[in-house]
C-alpha cells in the first residue's frame, strides 16, 4: 500500500464517516446514514509485505439496517456514485 492509500485509511481514524459499500452480490449499502459510522479496526493485512489493510467501519447508534442504494442497475449506480467523488 501506498503512502497516499496509507493516509486515506489514517483520515478515517476518529471521524464519522457514511459509507456506501458494494457487496460480493452488487448490491450497495449505505452505512452510518443516520448519525456517521467510524472506523473500529484496522489491521495490516500481511507482515511479509505492505500489500494492504483490512479495515472496519461500524456503525455503533444507527437505528435500523443499512438502507440499500440502486439507481436502476449496477453500473449506473456506480457511475451515479463516481460522480460524487469526482465532484467533493
Amino acid at each position: 500500500m501506498g503512502i497516499e492509500a496509507r493516509n486515506r485509511v489514517d483520515d478515517l481514524n476518529g471521524v464519522d464517516v457514511t459509507v456506501i459499500m458494494r457487496s460480493k452480490a452488487d448490491t450497495f449499502h449505505i452505512v452510518g446514514k443516520d448519525n456517521g459510522a467510524r472506523m473500529a479496526v484496522n489491521v495490516r493485512s500481511t507482515e511479509s509485505a505492505d500489500l494492504g489493510h483490512l479495515v472496519t467501519i461500524r456503525a455503533i447508534n444507527q437505528p435500523s439496517l443499512a438502507k440499500h442504494f440502486l439507481d436502476t442497475s449496477m453500473n449506473t449506480t456506480l457511475a451515479l456514485l463516481e460522480s460524487y467523488i469526482m465532484g467533493s
